[in-house]
């Protein structure tokens, strides 16, 4: 409750001028010299003073990140504002804000990417060299961690197939991709391709398979991935929670 509360509060200091470019970059650049919740909160301090959304994905890095409970709230307030979506918590808060910037293609500015390669490289240093390697910044912008760490799915490669009439997961009336590579052909039951983690048999699909994913529509679509070759075997399928080579 506190953290509504607070969320939902007045986040402008009515006797404070809006602040500049240049006041909020400078505060940006000390939160990332020393990333103290002080600075932080200074940072969103000067932010909130203004109405241009341009800052919105500084702000959404910043609550993903989630050091200081008080900073989060303030952050969830000003976001709330700029957007008319309410306030709830944390995480519902890092979802329905992070659909409207992405939404709205914001790419927070020439002096955005230092900030994000920070933020996230304090979730873990392996990850400030990837996004650094993104171009478009709009789709910088857009990238929010799911959670699970670098590595943290471990990717299944050539598990051992059983005939498809063998596999108790498949039904009658399935609905498959196929695909054929170097002359082996493999059918990819649709529902385990949707699931929420990318499945793969070649390592070298993880990247395709992991941006085409979405969520479980129903606990049946999760159970234990398979897949079924054209000539009628099957294998478990793949996981990967990064893309490989």
């Amino acid at each position: 409750m506190s953290l509504v509360a607070v969320a939902c509060a007045p986040d402008v200091d009515p006797e404070r001028t809006s602040a500049g470019d240049d006041e909020i970059l400078a505060a940006a650049e000390q939160w990332v010299e020393d990333q103290t919740s002080p600075s932080a909160s200074a940072f969103v301090d000067a932010v909130a003073t203004t109405d241009d959304v341009r800052w919105a994905p500084w702000l959404l890095d910043l609550l993903r990140l989630g050091r200081n409970s008080a900073t989060n709230a303030r952050i969830s307030g000003i976001l709330e504002r700029w957007s008319g979506i309410p306030a709830t918590a944390r995480i519902p808060d890092l979802v329905a804000y992070g659909s409207w910037l992405r939404d709205l293609e914001l790419d927070g500015g020439p002096d955005y990417r230092e900030f994000k390669v920070a933020v996230y490289s304090e979730i873990d240093e392996r990850f400030g060299p990837l996004l650094a390697e993104v171009d478009d910044q709009a789709e910088l912008a857009a990238i929010q961690w799911g959670g699970v760490p670098l590595g943290g799915i471990p990717q299944l490669d050539d598990p051992a197939r059983l005939p498809a009439d063998e596999a108790p997961w498949m039904v009658a009336d399935e609905v498959i991709l196929g695909v054929a590579i170097d002359g082996e052909a493999v059918a990819y039951p649709l529902r385990i391709l949707l699931a929420p983690r990318a499945r793969q048999r070649h390592g070298r699909w993880a990247r395709d398979w992991r941006s085409s994913t979405a969520p479980c529509a129903a606990p049946a679509s999760c159970s234990t991935p398979r897949s079924v070759t054209s000539t009628g075997r099957s294998s478990p399928a793949g996981s990967s929670s990064i893309p490989t080579s």
